[in-house]
């Protein structure tokens, strides 16, 4: 919870003026759940992955391809 407003706030704000940054990638540290912002012609998209099935495809890197049970293999245990 305390770094949660951060990194939704001012550290978003300081990513997104990358030029070159195409996604940014926010874990929630007690659930599988990701929070995508991708850079769109129109400014930032954000999607919300949830769940330990989903799966995280990125369009920066078409061949990466990241399940959520892998990234949080081991969480909560």
């Amino acid at each position: 919870p305390s770094t949660r407003e951060v990194d939704f706030g001012a550290k978003r704000e300081e990513y997104a003026q990358i030029e070159s940054l195409r996604e940014y990638l926010i874990l929630e540290q007690d659930s599988p759940k990701i929070t995508c912002l991708r850079r769109t012609e129109n400014g930032w998209s954000e999607e919300v992955l949830e769940g330990i099935g989903a799966v995280y495809q990125s369009t920066a890197i078409p061949a990466l391809s990241l399940p959520l049970a892998v990234l949080y293999e081991g969480v909560g245990e």
